[in-house]
């Protein structure tokens, strides 16, 4: 991604508030993250938990931001026993 694009849609999402949104969504939602992700919060993603009406966090030890690059056969077993 290009600096100055990066840059830009950082800038929008910083002003972008969503959460007052999430009580809308009704349908089950899957929240896969890792434990040692040095780039979203815990508690962020606990808003996002606290918002949702229907939702199954799990959580990867050992893993950072990308669960589905560093973990992708847990990531993808966690998708399949969500969707089944």
């Amino acid at each position: 991604t290009p600096c100055r694009a990066a840059a830009r849609r950082t800038l929008i999402i910083d002003r972008l508030d969503l959460r007052p949104l999430l009580p809308a969504i009704q349908r089950p939602e899957l929240m896969v993250g890792g434990g040692d992700d040095p780039l979203v919060p815990r508690r962020y993603e606990g808003e996002v938990e606290a918002g949702l009406t229907d939702v199954r966090r799990v959580e990867l030890a050992g893993c950072g931001h990308y669960p589905q690059y560093t973990r992708p056969a847990r990531t993808a077993a966690e998708v399949i026993g969500f969707l089944t």
